[in-house]
């Protein structure tokens, strides 16, 4: 992602190190399967500085949310009077309680990342959260990708899980088919 407004700053974990395709896919921002789409691999956000609008409605949207310390954060479309149109309500409902997203939503109030981590709106609160969001992505892309998308049952022996084990036991990372 380039550079961010000041509105939406922080809003998405930034892919330009040395991270493989399927660490900058899992790192990307963008609606998951908790929002009714589907994605293949887990998404994670790194916030920090403010995230208004649109940048907090982002960040919802990811499966997790790592929040600086500081970042102030708000639904603020009823302020110049209308509504939250990229599904914000929707995705808040599902990680606080109902009043919680009235009053947010009604007010407009900004608030910040110590409120957004008691809310639900934020995994952790953490100094750097683009290094934090990264490296889980990088945790996460380590693991086999059937993991993620397929039922337990299904996973023993196939070719990725055997391949897990295998890198594990002889302590290396792994090599998975199709990864």
């Amino acid at each position: 992602m380039s550079r961010e407004s000041p509105r939406s700053r922080g809003a998405a974990a930034s892919c330009r190190s040395r991270v493989s395709p399927r660490a900058r896919t899992a790192s990307a921002i963008g609606p998951n399967t908790s929002s009714g789409y589907e994605l293949p691999v887990p998404v994670v956000a790194a916030v920090h500085g403010a995230a208004f609008g649109g940048g907090f409605q982002l960040a919802l949207g990811a499966d997790l949310r790592y929040v600086a310390p500081g970042t102030l954060l708000s639904i603020v479309e009823t302020k110049w009077g209308v509504v939250p149109d990229m599904a914000g309500t929707q995705l808040m409902r599902h990680l606080a309680r109902k009043d919680v997203v009235r009053e947010l939503t009604y007010t407009a109030r900004i608030f910040s990342a110590d409120e957004a981590l008691a809310y639900g709106f934020a995994t952790r609160l953490v100094e750097d959260p683009r290094a934090a969001a990264m490296s889980t992505a990088r945790d996460i892309a380590a693991r086999s990708p059937d993991a993620e998308a397929t039922e337990q049952q299904r996973l023993i022996g196939r070719p990725n899980q055997i391949e897990a084990v295998k890198a594990n036991l002889e302590n290396r990372l792994s090599s998975f088919a199709n990864a």
